[in-house]
Parts: C-alpha cells; sequence; structure tokens
C-alpha cells in the first residue's frame, strides 16, 4: 500500500515538473523495478516462500 502510495505521488511529480517525453522512459523504467521490489517483499514474508525462491534460483542457476 505504501508502495502504491509513493509511485502515484512520484507519478504526479513528473507529470507536474517534466514534459510526456521524459514522464514515459521514466515511468518504463520505474514500474518493473516497483514490481519486482513488491513481488521479492511479498515472497520474503513468509520463510517457506523464501527457502522456495532460494532453491528455485539455486536451481535455475545450475541448470
Amino acid at each position: 500500500m505504501i508502495t502504491l502510495f509513493l509511485f502515484l505521488s512520484l507519478l504526479i511529480l513528473l507529470i507536474r515538473i517534466f514534459s510526456a517525453r521524459l514522464i514515459i522512459p521514466a515511468v518504463g523504467v520505474f514500474l518493473p523495478v516497483s514490481s519486482l521490489w513488491m513481488g521479492f517483499h511479498m515472497l520474503t514474508e513468509n520463510e517457506s516462500w523464501t527457502v522456495l525462491l532460494v532453491l528455485i534460483l539455486i536451481d535455475w542457476i545450475k541448470s
């Protein structure tokens, strides 16, 4: 919820300060980073998900 609030306030700030030419690339970078951060945060709240994520990462690195 806090991340969504921060994202919306940042987006409004970008719209007020910069032109549309600069907003589109900034949102294109911020959205994936924000999504990855939220997803990682949600996964690490539960320890079993963290263990599963680490095992999947190890398996992916080995292959």
